[in-house]
């Protein structure tokens, strides 16, 4: 059929492992950048809360991580899993102006990446630095965050240092005044 439609003949094929995996890190995108959305207000310091405490918007984050670990998991091969979440990669010609699903690139190999860990470690970082970090108090909220999320994403045993770019940033933050 491709053969006889020379329309179609350039098309990826819908069952590609690239396709797949753009797809996979595309749905994983949109939920996070749903849960930040709340990110400032879970942040914020209130009367309510006394103490830093994990947003309820990173647990929803991490918690969509790891099911979609589970759920790939037993359809996956270990190669293939780690592909979709650490591997799938689309060689760029000019890292300006990329237009691919996610965008997040590294300067040295001039390659868009488009894997979840990547993704989430540059969207993750974007929010936080979006936020307000003067009060003490979201700044430590930061923190644990963080922590919760390298913590649980680590329990996959996908990468050693997960997120590098958003622990960075939140070991930069000072805690006290």
């Amino acid at each position: 059929m491709r053969a006889t439609w020379p329309r179609l003949t350039s098309w990826p094929r819908l069952t590609s492992p690239r396709l797949r995996s753009r797809r996979f890190v595309s749905i994983l995108e949109e939920r996070r950048r749903e849960h930040v959305k709340k990110l400032a207000d879970a942040l914020a310091p209130s009367e309510e809360r006394r103490r830093p405490e994990t947003s309820a918007c990173i647990k929803a984050v991490v918690e969509d991580i790891v099911k979609m670990h589970k759920t790939l998991q037993p359809l996956l091969t270990r190669h293939q899993l780690h592909a979709v979440f650490t591997q799938a990669r689309a060689a760029c010609s000019n890292v300006t102006t990329c237009t691919c699903h996610v965008g997040v690139h590294t300067q040295e190999s001039g390659a868009c990446y488009l894997q979840v860990l990547a993704s989430f470690d540059a969207g993750l970082l974007a929010s936080y630095q979006g936020l307000d970090c003067g009060p003490v108090f979201t700044r430590q909220c930061i923190v644990q965050d963080v922590h919760f999320v390298r913590t649980e994403v680590d329990k996959l045993h996908l990468v050693p240092n997960v997120f590098p770019e958003l622990v960075k940033f939140a070991q930069a933050l000072t805690l006290h005044q």
